[in-house]
């Protein structure tokens, strides 16, 4: 086997001397460097839209209910090693300096949000921003510029919620899952979900929307999903829905199926392009062939014997211009990634 093994190496560097042959393999190398390199790409750009878009949610998964979810939403989460947070989300009046506010206020839980960061600026001297995960302090409240500057307050001062007074810790900069629904159209006050039954501001009739975050594995999540979907309409749940990313931010999904469109046109066309530089080498190496197949008939060859050494020549062309296109595509990869990460801090240094 090895032997045989030599001999076709030998009978593959000898054919390789052939400058038609050489721009055949040249033509194949580059052109599965190019597919291998937009395929690459396209992977890439799609894992990253698919993070990104993730964060508009601030989860993996939603569940989104006008009542608080019953427990066995939370254990099941619990006992498939899922991450989970919680909000409530609803309108309230603020009071600070005998002035008062419409606001959209949201208690979350510790480990709001899985998916992406806050930015909270502690003063509102600085234009310093800090990313945070979690929720405010124990009688502390964020609040966005627009409520601060409503109330006429600064960072530091207090102000009235329901039964309670908090002190405005921070400004809320960015909130990534904030969301277009007729309860944020007010600026956002972001409290913390422990201090919520102290407000006393919970009570019949109130405008509440309770939200269930879940994280994790693309399988455990698609499990949940399941689970959850049949437990809500064989227990006849009203107002309970699933929300992911294809439902809840159709404008993110738009923008991710445009992306994808663009990456496989680009693909095709860069597909088309290495087909005819292929073609054109191809059309010169068999009409190189054609004197060659001659000869080897005249010393006695079949068409078996000249098929199968062509079959075995192309083969071998094709495996290493396969791994040669594979290599310089991962190769490219990894200097564009080192070439913007070293960009990016330029950048932001510019800035």
């Amino acid at each position: 086997m090895f032997e045989s093994l030599a001999v076709f190496i030998r009978g593959l560097r000898r054919d390789l001397r052939s400058r038609e042959l050489a721009q055949l393999l040249l033509a194949l190398t580059l052109s599965i460097t190019a597919l291998s390199s937009v395929g690459f790409l396209a992977d890439r750009l799609q894992r990253s839209f698919q993070s990104d878009a993730k964060q508009l949610l601030a989860a993996d998964l939603l569940l989104v209910a006008d009542e608080p979810l019953p427990q066995r939403f939370i254990e099941y989460a619990h006992s498939h090693n899922l991450q989970l947070a919680q909000t409530v989300v609803f309108p309230s009046m603020a009071s600070a300096q005998s002035v008062t506010k419409l606001a959209s206020l949201k208690a979350v839980s510790a480990n709001y949000p899985l998916r992406g960061n806050l930015k909270v600026s502690p003063s509102d001297q600085s234009d310093l921003s800090v990313q945070e995960k979690g929720m405010p302090k124990s009688g502390v409240v964020w609040l966005e510029p627009g409520m601060l500057a409503g109330l006429h307050s600064r960072v530091g001062d207090f102000i009235q919620l329901g039964n309670r007074q908090f002190e405005i810790g921070g400004i809320l900069l960015q909130e990534t899952d904030r969301g277009a629904g007729f309860m944020n159209f007010s600026p956002r006050i972001m409290m913390s979900l422990e201090d919520l039954p102290s407000t006393g501001l919970l009570g019949f009739g109130s405008r509440v929307t309770y939200r269930l975050l879940l994280a994790g594995s693309d399988d455990s999540i698609a499990a949940y999903q399941k689970w959850a979907a049949d437990d809500i309409a064989s227990a006849h749940l009203h107002g309970v829905r699933i929300e992911t990313l294809e439902n809840a931010q159709p404008i993110m999904r738009k923008t991710l199926d445009r992306a994808q469109r663009f990456l496989s046109l680009v693909a095709l066309l860069t597909a088309i392009v290495a087909s005819v530089a292929i073609a054109l080498a191809a059309r010169r190496y068999a009409l190189k062939q054609t004197d060659v197949c001659a000869i080897n008939k005249c010393f006695g060859a079949t068409q078996s014997i000249i098929f199968m050494q062509q079959c075995k020549t192309l083969a071998g062309i094709a495996l290493i211009a396969s791994f040669c296109g594979v290599a310089c595509a991962d190769l490219t990869q990894i200097i564009l990634l080192h070439f913007f990460r070293r960009l990016a801090p330029q950048s932001i240094a510019c800035k």
